[in-house]
């Protein structure tokens, strides 16, 4: 069915005005036949001018306010906007708007802006509601207004700029002004116009005259000579509301009533211009190309050519205003040639001036266009040359070849139409989309027709080949061929074709697109996988490329052959152009070579063996001889820059391009196709720091940025804290700046390039140092000039020039500090080193003494306790005296050992000082006692002096008697015999002094520093027998300081007359009283008789031991226990000794009393002792591969030998050491060398105390267990019973653990876990462990299984998790020790 277009009134329309203009055409041809061409080519001009559609600018877009009162261009291509909200400047992209209310208005004062007007020096005049502000590029500055002398606030009709520079003022109020010459104010104008207090406008012709125009419409000029007109002959009668001049010096007065009266130049003589009748006109403004546009108050614009009287009224469409009921009241033209005008309430529309070579019709004509608003998907030119159109959801459109008239609307078709192809009958042929496929014939009826393939059949594409065949590529049926006697062919993917390319088949059943070869032998076939072509002749799929599918695995939109029968392939990632003789190596198109999208919709040729390619971003000319692309965009006219695959129709002589997308549909003739260039410039147009725009002087730190406006600058100072900031970039040019592409260059380097349409450049963080650029504008091929400036970010002050400088000499001054310091720490070191290598030395010395300390004691173990039992038995007299001194000095070197120990103490801060209170009278007489008979053997001299009778002093006794001893020592050692020595005790209020001076060999000066350094020695000779140690003044400074004390030397020199003129005294001083002793240090006097009593009870036992040591047999015989601990038994004794000295010794004084077992080391002794447990075991410490205290630790934690009491019997001597023994479970640590009388009764004591408490828990020391008493158990027993009922039961499961045993017996696991270390002295996973290996054990012995037996029955499964565990109880395997329980049996 054959419908027409609702747009009938439109048609009429267009039929209507176009019969007027044919008319007049007519008209002129008749007058002048050679003007045929001109004409058609005026109405063709016609018709295109309703495709002109521009661009609205109001407060949806960057405009401050929709209310515009009138627009302008500055010397530089600016376009600035008046409003009553401010002032808004446009570049092209965006808009810098001034307002009063801005932090950084630049002096901006007044947002009721009414007029605009420029100077000759590029001022912008800005005109307000109450005021005039001048703007300089750099800042406003508001002009005072004054009258007679007298400043005066009015309003701003308009701004006139005349040609010799003067700035002229039109009032409502107080007449014409002017700005004078400095501009400094506005002032009255005197003379003829004075008495006119209300000017409407004014306008300045080319013969210098001005036009004034008062407010009541009354017209008057101002001749140059000065005199007033104020009688127009001709116009006296209109009211005249504007009036310019055009190009030739017509002067055009607008009238009130909304004529147009023209008065030619040169003459006097008025007309009145046909064919306009507009009233309430507000503007008018002739364009270059002299045409007249009329702006009214509600009526839109009308256009009115002043060379052919054409009107045209409201040329102009937007879709987003309707342009016939704007209040239009400022119309300008723009360099470019584009029109702008200002609207009351809706803006600014700004017409772009494009010559298009491209037809158009679709939505944005609005009211003209004839074919919908839907996206034309498939177009085609019959060859009765008219127009078909296939759209999406809008059916079939159908028009004459004028594209303008004859529109049919086709509504019985299928909605979406994606090809049209015509028969050779002349039919139309139309694939859509899940509609199938069918025919319009010649009368306008549809038919579908049905080709057996179901429903939802969507046809892709539509080929005719010369013989009337048809082809049909389909989404999803494959290929279909209807032959032109009716019947059909179906070609479909065969089996594995998509993965096998050498089966001859269709290789995927979804096809795109078709195209012809040149001779129409071969069907080339863009797939959704690839490129596939079907040598008609053979019916081959593989004969052309070899294979089935070219390019496989790339989703294809369209194919189309050239001329030169080459293929090109459209995809989504550019164009492949093939030649059938070489098809390894295509030809590329993409962006990267110039290509405006990689998305291709449709390919064709034209006349000159180009290419035009539609894409989803613009229409591209391929030139293929030399790969010259040119770009096209919306802005040249196109419908859009998006096509729709496949929309495209080429004439056959390639001279007619016809081609949709998703704005409408387009037409041209590709051989007149140009590119219209204009000469491009680049400024910047912003510079934006710290989200503020630049402006002159505007500060940055310490630096201005630019002292110009920054479209004039070329170097911007920048500080480092503004180290970020963006260039906006503009050519000033407003047609097309979606095409415009910027680039850049910095410090000579690479250009590099910014996305089209976009003109912001942003830099972050730029390091400090000078930035030379250089930008430019690309567009279609033309390229701007150059335009360089600096960017110059300053460092900070600390990184300036200057502060390095400072940082240089800072750092000489440094590096000379340095060195001086250096040296200074240098000589330290120096010293500190010696110091250090004398402290090295000292301490290597201790500890080497202290080692050997360790060594010594060990001999001396051999050498003392047989002396003493020597000093016991042999009485004989001689051998006594020689016992004795052996004795003494084998005392004499346990007391160098003692004192190097108690270094050792002093200097890691073991030292414990214990203060009593002491009578030091009485404490120092003691000392005196003890060296009165070696004073007496070397005849010497010996006295006591002191102050008072008694002389109480807080000290330790122990250890203050180590200080006097050393002393005395030391002054006995170097007073010869017949010497002298006084030691004397004296007082003050404060401090107690005790001095020891003798007259002996005294010290040389220059060591009295040094003598109490450690390991210090007098000078002597190799013969001198006082040669000492040094460590006894070293050791008796340590002790005074740790009294709180001091001690000095000095030599008796100068004391004349005096029994002491030569000699040394050594001076104490103590303070008095305990208030500078810290608690810890203090001990009371019942703990110091508390000690004395257990020395005294030690002595007696000493006494003791030495009378049992005289009559042992008797001893033995009252002693409380006896070494035998059963009926016929001795007690066996291990010791574990490395030196095997003292094991035979030990041995040797043992064995007559005890059975006797040694072994060199812990590690030989543990295995054994875990064989067969001794009575008690003696152990040394150190030892090798395993030392006494691990021994101990090993034998204490197992559970069968838990009980052995163990001695450690050592070298070392250290507090604590014996502590470290004592805690890993030692019963008693005694040292070396040991008295043999006090580790036998040791041993006595230990065997006797592990009897009673043996025969206290076996009953048998009161024999309870034959008492029958009633079974009462504790709360204790009862846990332990069920404890074991739960490890009975659970024996051989391997997952019996803590839990469990928990869980059962009712109580929580950390409750069962302290009650069973408790009881058993064994955590709980220990005590199970131990109950499963005594039964082990027991089954091993008792039992005649194996070993895996064993151990699976008792709840283990790893084999050498067993193994190792019975070791290190039984100190065997388990497999051993079934046999050694076999062998004793």
């Amino acid at each position: 069915m054959l419908v027409y277009s609702n747009k009938k009134q439109y048609f009429c329309t267009i039929k209507f005005k176009t019969s007027r203009i044919m008319i007049y055409l007519f008209y002129r041809m008749k007058r002048n036949p050679n003007r045929i061409a001109w004409l058609i080519a005026i109405l063709f001009s016609a018709l295109q001018s309703f495709a002109q559609s521009g661009k609205l600018f109001n407060t949806d877009n960057q405009l401050s306010s929709s209310f515009a009162a009138q627009v302008m261009e500055d010397h530089k291509g600016y376009i600035w906007i008046a409003t009553r909200n401010g002032l808004n400047v446009y570049d092209g992209y965006n808009f810098t708007v001034f307002t009063k209310d801005k932090k950084d208005n630049q002096g901006f004062s007044n947002n009721y802006v009414n007029c605009l007007g420029k100077d000759k020096k590029n001022n912008i005049i800005v005109g307000t509601n109450n005021g005039i502000m001048v703007y300089d590029g750099a800042k406003f500055k508001s002009l005072p207004m004054t009258k007679d002398g007298k400043e005066v606030k009015c309003y701003i009709n308009q701004i006139l700029s005349r040609r010799n520079g003067e700035v002229w003022i039109c009032t409502s109020g107080y007449g014409m002004m002017r700005i004078n010459d400095s501009y400094t104010r506005c002032e009255t104008i005197k003379g003829v116009l004075h008495p006119y207090t209300y000017i409407y406008s004014a306008m300045e012709d080319h013969q210098g005259r001005v036009w004034v125009i008062t407010e009541d419409f009354q017209l008057m000029r101002l001749e140059k000579n000065g005199k007033l007109t104020k009688h127009i002959l001709g116009i006296n009668d209109q009211k005249i509301k504007r009036v310019t001049e055009d190009k030739r010096g017509d002067i055009i007065f607008a009238s009130e009533k909304g004529g147009i009266i023209m008065m030619k130049a040169g003459t006097n003589t008025f007309q009145y211009l046909e064919n306009i009748n507009i009233t309430d006109i507000d503007d008018i403004y002739v364009s270059r190309n002299n045409k007249l546009y009329i702006g009214s108050n509600g009526g839109g614009i009308t256009m009115y050519d002043l060379n052919s009287g054409r009107t045209t009224p409201n040329p102009f469409f937007s879709n987003q205003v309707n342009l016939s009921k704007a209040k239009v009241n400022s119309i300008i033209e723009d360099k470019q040639g584009n029109i702008w005008f200002a609207m009351l309430q809706k803006g600014v529309f700004m017409q772009p001036n494009k010559s298009y070579d491209f037809g158009y019709m679709g939505y944005r004509l609005g009211k003209y266009n004839l074919i919908g608003d839907n996206c034309v998907t498939s177009v085609l030119k019959a060859s009765n040359g008219k127009i078909w159109v296939g759209t999406d959801k809008d059916c079939l459109y159908n028009m004459s070849g004028d594209m303008y008239t004859n529109v049919s609307h086709f509504t019985n078709t299928p909605s979406t139409i994606l090809s049209i192809c015509e028969a050779k009958n002349g039919n139309i042929w139309i694939g859509s989309y899940r509609d199938g496929v069918g025919y319009v014939d010649a009368t306008g009826n549809y038919h579908n027709v049905d080709v057996k393939m179901g429903n939802n059949l969507s046809v892709f594409d539509i080929k005719c080949d010369p013989t009337g065949n048809l082809w049909l590529a389909t989404m999803g049926n494959g290929l279909v061929c209807l032959r032109a006697d009716g019947t059909a062919k179906q070609y479909r993917k065969l089996k594995n074709a998509d993965s096998n390319p050498k089966i001859n088949s269709l290789p995927n059943d979804y096809l795109a697109k078709l195209a012809f070869s040149k001779d129409y032998s071969k069907l080339y076939v863009a797939s959704s996988i690839g490129l596939c072509c079907l040598d008609i002749k053979t019916n081959s799929w593989t004969k052309t490329f070899g294979k089935n599918c070219l390019n496989q695995g790339t989703f294809s939109h369209c194919v189309q052959t050239d001329y030169k029968d080459r293929i090109w392939y459209g995809t989504e990632e550019g164009i492949y152009v093939y030649n059938l003789k070489n098809l390894s190596h295509p030809r590329r198109y993409t962006t990267a070579n110039g290509l405006s999208s990689n998305g291709i919709a449709f390919i064709t040729e034209d006349a000159k063996g180009r290419m035009w390619v539609g894409t989803t971003h613009g229409l591209n000319c391929i030139n293929p001889e030399n790969d010259n692309i040119k770009i096209y965009y919306v802005e040249n006219g196109l419908q859009s820059n998006e096509f729709s695959d496949g929309a495209v129709f080429a004439a056959n002589d390639g001279k007619f391009i016809l081609m949709g997308g998703t704005g409408g549909l387009n037409w041209f003739n590709p051989l007149i196709i140009k590119s219209h260039k204009s000469k491009l410039n680049v400024f910047i147009s912003n510079f934006i720091v710290g989200n503020a725009s630049v402006y002159p002087e505007m500060e940055s730190g310490f630096y201005t940025i630019t002292g110009k406006p920054v479209y004039e600058s070329d170097c911007f100072n920048l500080s480092h804290d503004d180290s970020s900031f963006s260039l906006q970039l503009t050519t000033l040019t407003y047609n097309n700046v979606e095409q415009i592409i910027y680039a850049y260059s910095i410090n000579g380097e690479e250009w590099h390039t910014i996305p089209p349409g976009q003109n912001e450049i942003a830099f972050s963080h730029m390091p400090a140092g000078k930035y030379k650029f250089r930008i430019k504008a690309l567009a279609n091929g033309q390229e701007s000039s150059i335009r360089e400036f600096k960017i110059v970010v300053h460092p900070a002050w600390y990184a300036s020039v200057w502060a390095r400088i400072i940082y240089l000499l800072i750092l000489c001054g440094l590096v000379c500090i340095y060195i001086q310091h250096h040296k200074k720490k240098e000589r330290e070191r120096l010293v500190l080193q010696q110091h250090i290598h004398a402290e090295a030395m000292g301490e290597a010395k201790l500890k080497f003494f202290i080692n050997i300390s360790h060594e010594i004691r060990t001999p001396l173990t051999l050498i003392i306790p047989p002396l003493l039992s020597l000093i016991k038995e042999d009485k004989e007299p001689h051998r006594q005296g020689i016992y004795d001194i052996i004795r003494k000095n084998s005392e004499r070197i346990l007391h160098l050992i003692n004192q190097m120990m108690d270094l050792r103490k002093i200097d890691k801060g073991q030292m414990v000082i214990r203060m009593s209170e002491t009578e030091m009278v009485s404490f120092m007489q003691d000392e005196y006692e003890l060296f009165k008979q070696q004073a007496i053997a070397k005849n010497i001299d010996f006295r006591f002096t002191h102050d008072a009778d008694k002389q109480p002093l807080w000290i330790d006794r122990n250890n203050f008697d180590k200080v006097l001893m050393n002393l005395l020592s030391n002054a006995f050692k170097f007073t010869p015999t017949g010497g002298k020595i006084l030691m004397s005790l004296t007082h003050t209020d404060a401090h107690a002094y005790i001095s020891i001076k003798d007259n002996g060999v005294g010290i040389p000066k220059d060591k009295l520093e040094t003598i109490f350094q450690r390991f210090y020695q007098s000078p002597t000779s190799s013969t001198d027998r006082n040669i000492g140690t040094g460590i006894g003044l070293d050791l008796a400074r340590s002790l005074v300081e740790l009294h709180y004390g001091t001690i000095s030397a000095r030599n008796n020199e100068g004391e004349k007359g005096s029994k002491f003129d030569h000699g040394s005294e050594f001076i104490i001083r103590i303070p008095l009283g305990k208030e500078h002793l810290k608690p810890e240090e203090l001990i009371e006097e019942e703990e110091v008789k508390e000690g004395e009593n257990l020395e005294l009870a030690e002595a007696e036992k000493e006494e003791q031991l030495a009378e049992n040591n005289a009559h042992p047999a008797e001893a033995l015989n009252h002693s409380a226990t006896t070494s035998t601990l059963a009926k016929g038994a001795k007690a066996e004794i291990v010791i574990v000794e490395d030196e095997e000295d003292i094991q035979d010794y030990l041995k040797t004084q043992l064995s007559s009393d005890f059975k006797i077992r040694t072994y060199p080391n812990g590690k030989v002794a543990l295995n054994e002792i875990l064989k067969n447990k001794p009575d008690l075991i003696i152990s040394d410490i150190m030892m090798p591969e395993m030392d006494g205290t691990a021994l101990c630790t090993k034998l204490k934690s197992n559970i069968n030998t838990n009980d052995v009491p163990i001695i450690l019997l050592t070298a070392m001597s250290r507090e604590e050491d014996q502590v470290n023994g004592l805690q890993t479970g030692a019963d008693a640590y005694i040292m070396k060398p040991f008295n043999m009388d006090i580790l036998h009764r040791t041993i006595l004591n230990l065997l006797s105390v592990r009897r009673t408490l043996r025969n206290k828990f076996s009953g048998k020391e009161s024999q309870e267990d034959k008492v029958k008493d009633v079974e009462l158990k504790s709360g204790d027993d009862l846990l332990m019973d069920k404890v074991m009922q739960v490890i009975n039961d659970n024996m051989m499961d391997e997952e019996l653990n803590v839990e469990m045993i928990a869980k059962q017996v009712g109580i929580s696991r950390v409750h069962l876990h302290r009650k069973m270390k408790e009881l058993t002295n064994q955590t709980p996973h220990s005590f199970i462990r131990n109950i499963r290996l005594k039964q082990a054990a027991k089954l091993l012995r008792e039992s005649h299984k194996n070993v895996t037996e064993v151990m699976y029955v008792c709840g283990f499964s790893n084999p050498a998790s067993f193994c190792t565990m019975f070791k290190n109880l039984y100190g065997c395997s388990p497999r051993d020790y079934m046999n050694e329980q076999q062998d004793k049996e």
